[in-house]
């Protein structure tokens, strides 16, 4: 496998991990308080703006859609970080022809963290403060935010230096005809 592609399957491999143990936390951790978060985020974004039968007609169309994305949500959690994690080991094989293995995995993991986790938290808890303290109500938003980027980074990291059953599968040879 040329060297961008080895990169690329360690960043899918990493994404892979991500993904399942994310859809995990939000299916078994996030799912039970989802319908009153929501329920909580509609009232504080709407009240402000429409009257309050609008606001529970609103309620009403939302918490019929949450049930639908609530269901979804782990398997697109996989593969999103799928994708995501291919693109950051793109990144990590850019790096790796300066830095080294290790290194060059980290700074991927942590240019993940800082595009995905902490600038999006960072910009709502500047934009949106009342939204923050509403999520606050049900899980802290800041951990959360940065979770995956952790797993990313380990994940990215160990797979990248340790050597295990996906390194068969990138020194594969092709078989000949």
């Amino acid at each position: 496998m040329a060297s961008y592609g080895r990169h690329v399957f360690h960043g899918v491999i990493a994404g892979l991990i991500t993904g399942i143990l994310v859809g995990l936390v939000v299916a078994l951790v996030l799912a039970p308080s989802m319908d009153p978060l929501v329920e909580d985020l509609v009232k504080h974004q709407l009240s402000k703006t429409l009257p309050p039968e609008e606001v529970e007609e609103v309620l009403r169309v939302v918490k019929g859609s949450i049930k639908a994305v609530m269901a979804v949500a782990p398997v697109a959690y996989v593969i999103q970080y799928l994708l995501i994690g291919a693109l950051f080991g793109l990144v990590k094989g850019l790096l790796n022809t300066k830095l080294s293995e290790a290194l060059s995995a980290l700074v991927s993991g942590a240019l993940f963290t800082l595009l995905l986790g902490i600038a999006p938290i960072a910009v709502l808890s500047t934009l949106e403060p009342g939204v923050i303290e509403v999520i606050s109500k049900y899980f802290n938003p800041y951990l959360t935010a940065l979770i995956p980027g952790a797993v990313f980074t380990a994940s990215m990291t160990l797979v990248s230096v340790v050597k295990g059953p996906w390194t068969k599968l990138i020194e594969a040879k092709p078989r000949e005809v």
